[in-house]
């Protein structure tokens, strides 16, 4: 067997290995949607600090931010430092109030909390919305580092990359 098509089995049972992983772990919890967008409510600091470092640690940085530099040299390295720990120090100012108030009035999504806080229905949809026109980019460069990634490790065509992942994605979410 060639390295490409070794390479490619390998990520094709670590893909499959993540449905298995998802599957199981649905079939463990409840069907609401408090189950499935924050887990229950129920995971502790440290699994929600590792979500946030795999969120962050994923196509975009190893792609987007590295290839930034790359083309750009080191000298913006201070800049994305400084944004890591005003991010870290938001979440531990902010994010435990933000998770309490949310916990206590139930709400799921940044939207349900402005809506309530607010009591306006529209800033909910323009949360939602604005949440959304700015998850796009990351979404797509997780498609697009997929692409690239299949095409260099295993000779698998840039669009047939981003389209397993998307069909992954889609099977997981579904």
């Amino acid at each position: 067997m060639s390295v490409p098509l070794i390479s490619v089995i390998a990520v094709l049972g670590y893909i499959v290995a993540c449905l298995v992983i998802g599957y199981y772990a649905y079939k463990r919890t409840g069907m609401t949607v408090t189950e499935y967008f924050v887990a229950g409510r129920s995971l502790g600091s440290v699994i929600m600090v590792a979500t946030t470092v795999a969120t962050y640690i994923s196509a975009f940085l190893l792609t987007g931010i590295i290839g930034f530099f790359y083309a750009h040299g080191l000298a913006y390295g201070p800049a994305n430092y400084l944004w890591n720990v005003l991010a870290g120090i938001f979440l531990w100012i902010f994010g435990s109030r933000i998770w309490l108030v949310g916990k206590t009035y139930g709400h799921i999504t940044p939207g349900d909390m402005f809506e309530e806080y607010y009591d306006s229905k529209f800033l909910r949809l323009i949360v939602a919305l604005v949440s959304v026109i700015f998850i796009l980019p990351h979404f797509f460069i997780q498609l697009m580092a997929a692409g690239y990634a299949f095409a260099a490790i295993g000779k698998v065509p840039y669009l047939w990359g981003s389209l397993i992942i998307l069909m992954v994605i889609v099977v997981y979410v579904w």
